[in-house]
């Protein structure tokens, strides 16, 4: 049963079709598809729609649609669409009313797109799509998406454990649903996500210090600053102008390089390791900064906190290529795409395994088979094209 269809029977109310009311908001296009990720709990919420767009925006530019995003003020902001959020549900009525589709989570634009027959592209995750879908609407117009949830049955819960199902639906599938329904050619058929890690919807910003920065590079950003990749402490002192520093290191750090940027380090992550000495962790300890120990031998853990038994040291696991499910997938068509920047000498990388090779960011990157790479499998999406 429809939750509608529960809802009335269990109040004995009649079932009606709503109105909509409008109201007029410019546009400067005619052409154009909406976008919201609005919803009222978290396990609704889809955390991918960036690839989605960065999958369709390319094809409906040849064909003449924008994308619109609509919703709350706060909502995450999509890059490369035109933003009418914190617009009221009349406006946002018009703008699906004048649309060619509706891309959303099960929520208030999902219900209005049914309502008003648009052409709809929704995901389900917490919930069966068939009891919580648009009561109205022709079938043919609605791709409905619903997560595989690793065989389970939903959670009916706003705040799920573990990870969001409805993150279980790949970017891709979404985009060959938006444009299928727009009638627009794709080669999308051709790309198959094997991997998304859990923190690539986070953006980290890291930097190498083997160059001095100009002023404006991430002026006033959080950034790791990689000394355990390039050990110049002189050169840290540089980058703390104007930034918030969370500097890695695997050697320590005279307090005299410390002192002068105090107010600008946020934190210290020190790895350690059986030759780690203890003063050099004390004297930092001593400085007043907040110092985090990590070490990622688990063989030798329980001999490195013996030694530093006054410290806390976290163990750090180590990624390999077999903890992707699909490992057995990985070919010469296998690409990347990274929530890292990493900049050196004034050139940005994807990661610490791009930046060895000295391969720069860019688009559709070949995955690398090293221990390196699949070390940041977390702030990766791995995928077959």
């Amino acid at each position: 049963m429809h939750l509608l269809e529960h809802y009335a029977l269990s109040c004995g109310a009649q079932i009606s079709k709503p109105s909509t009311p409008t109201s007029y908001i410019p546009i400067p296009f005619t052409e154009y598809i909406v976008v919201s990720l609005e919803a009222e709990v978290e396990s609704k919420k889809y955390d991918y729609y960036q690839d989605v767009i960065s999958h369709i925006t390319p094809l409906l530019k040849e064909a003449g649609i924008k994308i619109i995003q609509i919703g709350k003020k706060e909502d995450q902001k999509l890059k490369g669409v035109f933003q009418y959020l914190g617009t009221t549900k009349k406006h946002q009525n018009y703008l699906i009313q004048n649309s060619r589709l509706v891309l959303s989570n099960d929520f208030y634009s999902a219900h209005m797109a049914g309502i008003l027959n648009k052409k709809l592209v929704t995901l389900f995750g917490p919930l069966y799509k068939d009891i919580s879908k648009p009561f109205w609407g022709d079938a043919s117009n609605q791709t409905l998406i619903e997560s595989h949830r690793n065989g389970e049955k939903p959670s009916f819960s706003g705040q799920e454990k573990g990870y969001k199902r409805i993150n279980l639906i790949f970017p891709e599938e979404i985009a060959r649903a938006v444009l299928d329904l727009l009638q627009i050619p794709h080669p999308l058929e051709n790309i198959n996500t094997l991997y998304l890690g859990k923190h690539y919807t986070t953006p980290v910003i890291e930097a190498i210090p083997d160059f001095d920065p100009p002023p404006s590079l991430y002026q006033a950003s959080s950034i790791n600053l990689r000394l355990d990749l390039h050990f110049d402490p002189e050169i840290m002192s540089k980058w703390a102008f104007n930034r918030k520093l969370n500097i890695i290191t695997d050697q320590k750090i005279e307090r005299k390089y410390l002192d002068i940027i105090r107010p600008h380090v946020a934190q210290v992550m020190y790895k350690v390791s059986e030759k780690t000495e203890e003063s050099g962790i004390r004297e930092m300890q001593e400085g007043g900064y907040k110092l985090y120990l990590y070490t990622e031998d688990e063989e030798n853990i329980s001999d490195i906190r013996l030694k530093l038994i006054e410290w806390e040291v976290n163990l750090h696991k180590i990624k390999t290529k077999k903890e992707l499910d699909k490992y057995s997938d990985i070919c010469d068509n296998t690409c990347f795409k990274s929530s890292k920047i990493m900049t050196s000498k004034n050139k940005n990388y994807s990661s610490s395994a791009s930046w060895k090779a000295g391969i720069e960011k860019h688009e559709n990157e070949e995955a690398i088979d090293s221990p390196e790479f699949w070390k940041e499998l977390d702030y990766l999406r791995i995928y077959n094209k």
